[in-house]
């Protein structure tokens, strides 16, 4: 079915104007179904695995379904990039070498639960949890700028970031008519906890003899709750 809202209430952003609500008939089939996906990728010497497994029960009204999904993805980049600016009475060069490599270790699921009466009264509930370890993204760039071939300075930078998060959402709905007037009831619930801790090592040299080493390191907790 499909409705037209012409006056959307307060659960919409205030510049919606309309919206077009449509209704998907009764799934068919009742039983059990599951199906489970894997892959292995190797890539720039890195391993990378997932695993998905997703199930679904059906009975009469009742529909009960969940998703529980494991991955260790590691993601590599690398460059090498010379950089030239061109004035009128000299060139400047930069050779600049950049790598990054980001693991990403994570357990996600879901399980949600809707129960349909009839065709305009169903109730259901839906949980969403993540959790992800204290991988570290590391980085490394190297940038040596010479000025018409005459070597001018140099930096290296070692960068390195752990980012643990843990996220659970919950969706509760109920949506139903007495009379003629219709319910349409919608609960959310958002919690989000994630750490970001960043440590940057720092070393110059010009071609003065010149030498300095930095040390930087940042950390940050941003926890987030929405009801």
């Amino acid at each position: 079915a499909i409705e037209v809202i012409t006056n959307p209430g307060a659960r919409y952003d205030a510049q919606v104007t309309a919206v077009i609500r449509i209704r998907t008939k009764k799934a068919t089939g009742e039983g059990f179904s599951f199906s489970d996906r894997a892959y292995v990728r190797h890539n720039m010497k890195k391993l990378s695995a997932l695993n998905q497994f997703d199930f679904n029960y059906r009975k009469d009204g009742f529909d009960l379904s969940g998703m529980l999904d494991t991955h260790h993805i590691n993601t590599r980049e690398e460059s090498n990039d010379p950089i030239y600016l061109y004035l009128p009475d000299l060139v400047w060069k930069q050779d600049q070498y950049t790598m990054g490599n980001s693991p990403n270790r994570a357990v996600s699921g879901r399980l949600s639960a809707n129960y349909t009466f009839n065709n305009e009264q169903a109730i259901g509930i839906r949980y969403d949890g993540m959790k992800r370890g204290k991988a570290t993204w590391r980085g490394y760039m190297n940038s040596i700028q010479y000025m018409n071939d005459v070597f001018y300075d140099k930096t290296e930078d070692t960068n390195s970031v752990t980012f643990p998060e843990t996220r659970h959402s919950l969706n509760v709905y109920y949506l139903g008519k007495v009379g003629n007037v219709k319910l349409d009831w919608n609960t959310d619930f958002f919690i989000r906890e994630r750490d970001r801790n960043q440590i940057i090592l720092e070393h110059y040299e010009d071609a003065t003899g010149v030498k300095e080493d930095g040390l930087i390191e940042s950390l940050t907790n941003t926890k987030n709750k929405l009801a």
